[in-house]
């Protein structure tokens, strides 16, 4: 009886060491899935300091060439042109009734209102009293437009409005705050 005893205590016992061995076994697998993770995300975090790093390289050069276009339509135009930035608040509007009213189709300053595109500026609404039509606007995330337009709702020099062609687009852009490039004439 002692000798079944003993074998059974030795089968319990290898039977132990087996369930350790198999979580012991989990845990290393598991382990080895979290270093894969770990490695993924610090590739990932490297990948995102470049494209930092190329994203600020892209603004200084942008800034630079911004300033270069500045100084050139000054001497072609043998006018003062200034350039200044701020951060305003950007809305959007399409010709529809909803956004334009009995206005659609038309622009406060007679020009049929267009989106921007690599030929053309897109239209923008402004307070006309701090932005004079014909003022060249840079819009992170649309481009350059043209102040053409005139808004109801746009008051001060803090608020722009600009143009899309169609509704879905003027939902999807919202309301933002970004930092613009304004260029205007220079006062006599």
């Amino acid at each position: 009886m002692t000798k079944y005893l003993s074998y059974l205590m030795i089968i319990v016992a290898l039977i132990f060491i087996y369930d350790l061995r198999m979580k012991y076994q989990k845990q290393e697998i598991e382990i080895q899935a979290l270093r894969m993770d770990l490695d993924h995300a610090n590739k990932q975090i490297s990948d995102m300091k470049q494209s930092i790093d190329i994203g600020t390289i892209i603004c200084e050069t942008i800034t630079q060439s911004s300033n270069k276009i500045a100084c050139f339509l000054s001497k072609i135009l043998n006018v003062q042109i200034v350039k200044s930035t701020r951060k305003v608040e950007v809305t959007a509007y399409c010709d529809c009734k909803k956004c334009n009213g009995k206005h659609a189709g038309k622009t406060a300053s007679g020009k049929c209102p267009q989106e921007v595109s690599d030929r053309t500026k897109g239209s923008i609404a402004a307070d006309t009293r701090h932005y004079p039509f014909g003022t060249e606007i840079y819009i992170p995330g649309y481009g350059w437009g043209v102040v053409e337009d005139r808004g109801g709702a746009i008051k001060g020099p803090n608020k722009l409005d600009i143009f899309f062609d169609d509704h879905e687009t003027v939902k999807h852009w919202g309301r933002q705050y970004v930092e613009v490039e304004i260029y205007r004439k220079a006062s006599a």
